[in-house]
């Protein structure tokens, strides 16, 4: 994936806050639904995406389940994009079977409360 930019990622706290504030039980949102709840500027799906990644490695890096779980592709599986797993891998975790990582990622977000 291209880096968009050098400059902060403005839209990390934004979009940590806002799937945070989402309960638990809530079902996942698209990223679809997300570019549009957050108003995301183009290039929406790669800003989205590249946040999300850098959501994954902090997450990973404190120890904590990744609130980025809760962002799916639209689809019968409502799973997150190969480029979740893909990153989530590069980062050490185990995702040779993505619908039960997926499903624990879930699961522990439920359990443990979301970094701020």
């Amino acid at each position: 994936m291209t880096r968009l930019s050098n400059q902060t990622n403005t839209l990390a706290p934004r979009l940590r806050q806002f799937l945070a504030q989402r309960p638990c039980d809530a079902p996942c949102l698209s990223y679809a639904q997300v570019i549009a709840a957050l108003d995301i500027p183009p290039p929406a799906m790669a800003r989205l995406t590249q946040t999300l990644e850098e959501l994954m490695t902090v997450d990973t890096a404190q120890g904590h389940p990744l609130i980025a779980a809760r962002v799916v592709s639209r689809g019968p599986a409502a799973l997150p994009a190969r480029g979740f797993f893909d990153h989530a891998a590069t980062l050490g975790h185990d995702v040779s079977d993505a619908a039960a990582f997926h499903r624990a990622q879930l699961a522990d977000l439920g359990k443990t409360p979301p970094l701020p």
